[in-house]
């Protein structure tokens, strides 16, 4: 199992039902299929435990790991050029003519059309957490936009998904910067040695601290000069190390060799076992994690229909 890096998470802004059954069955109407030879893209779930499992959802206590895959043909755009440019320069000659700006795009869509079939794919798997305990979807997704796609994918499998992005209740840069300038943070926490200072005045540009005491003079010289913490480094019980941005996205986890080698008693060739038992290892730190930086940041939003969509 791939561990979770990039922490995208949404609030259900209300009760849905939504059992491990009802989803296995609305999933699999959307399952994804590889690209033919003409498909531009794909998009669809796959099996939680890949080649090897049979189910779309994996259920671990009352936590639910869901899988999609989003292919998409790569065609090199200089490709695309020099194919068009040469048919342009054959049809002219032809005609006795230069062609029309309309003419030109229709040649340029029959070129990409031929270069479908030959051309390369490129896949991306993105896996999400639906933790029905904490209310809360994480998505495993380097950006929003891709997030997004996920949350629109299972909000079209199961009809309805009324979710909004976790916001907190205080601004996060004026907490982070808090945290900075008072040198501390909350039990269980400790600030690590990167972040990002931004101006709080137009075209103030902003400054990115890399393998620097945060607690420092330098550093907190800098917020003197109307900057304000937009991302930071943190430590959560020398269990998980991460980036917290001031979107309230978790960025780069990275859990302890210790606690990723508890399993390692299990067979990797076990591999629905030794999904099993990784996925309840991380789901339970997540957890208490998410706990612990919803009280650490003040709480979040309880209501927050604004961003909702259904």
């Amino acid at each position: 199992m791939h561990w979770f890096k990039n922490l995208l998470m949404y609030r259900f802004t209300r009760e849905i039902e939504l059992t491990a059954d009802s989803l296995e069955k609305s999933l699999s109407e959307f399952e994804y299929k590889p690209c033919g030879s003409q498909d531009f893209s794909k998009f669809g779930w796959k099996y939680a435990l890949g080649e090897h499992g049979e189910l779309f959802t994996h259920c671990c206590g009352t936590n639910i790991f869901i899988s999609a895959c989003f292919e998409e043909k790569v065609i090199p755009s200089y490709v695309v050029k020099e194919g068009k440019h040469n048919k342009i320069v054959k049809l002219e000659k032809e005609l006795g003519r230069k062609l029309k700006k309309t003419e030109k795009d229709t040649i340029q869509d029959e070129v990409v059309l031929d270069l479908l079939p030959r051309a390369f794919s490129k896949k991306t798997v993105i896996n999400a957490l639906i933790m029905k305990e904490l209310g809360l979807i994480v998505i495993d997704a380097s950006s929003a936009k891709t997030a997004e796609k996920v949350l629109s994918l299972l909000r079209k499998s199961i009809g309805s998904l009324p979710v909004s992005p976790v916001t907190s209740t205080q601004p996060l840069p004026m907490t982070m910067t808090k945290w900075v300038r008072e040198g501390n943070i909350g039990s269980g926490f400790t600030i690590g040695d990167n972040a990002m200072f931004k101006s709080i005045e137009e075209n103030g540009g902003e400054v990115k601290f890399k393998n620097v005491d945060l607690t420092s003079d330098e550093a907190k010289s800098h917020l003197e000069a109307n900057r304000l913490v937009t991302e930071i480094s943190l430590d959560w019980q020398d269990r998980v190390a991460f980036k917290l941005d001031d979107n309230f996205y978790i960025k780069g986890a990275k859990f302890s060799d210790e606690l990723k080698d508890t399993n390692d008693d299990i067979d990797r060739e076990s591999v629905a076992e030794r999904f099993d038992a990784d996925l309840a290892l991380m789901s339970g730190e997540l957890s208490v994690l998410f706990r612990d930086i919803f009280n650490l940041v003040g709480g979040i939003e309880s209501k927050n229909t604004s961003n909702e969509k259904k």
